[in-house]
């Protein structure tokens, strides 16, 4: 997934979840806001997660659409658990 990721979000990603740093210190080492770093892990995981959606589809998986409409509908709630 990390590949999927654009390389902002990426870093971040590492950051936290690999290096486990704070989000204070994810933001300071990559010279940006809190803010701003938690908004670069949404933008790569949504980015991720469509390349993945992508690429099942291009291997047939037609009935993708049904898991991907309740998956949006829980965006807000799985996004808020990688954020916090």
């Amino acid at each position: 997934l990390l590949e999927a990721m654009p390389p902002r979000g990426r870093s971040v990603a590492v950051a936290r979840y690999v290096f486990g740093y704070s989000w204070a210190e994810t933001a300071a080492s990559l010279g940006t806001t809190v803010n701003a770093a938690q908004k670069a892990l949404s933008v790569g995981v949504r980015s991720a997660f469509g390349e993945c959606m992508q690429q099942l589809r291009r291997l047939g998986y037609r009935r993708i659409s049904d898991i991907e409409k309740h998956l949006m509908n829980n965006k807000k709630t799985r996004l808020r658990k990688l954020v916090d």
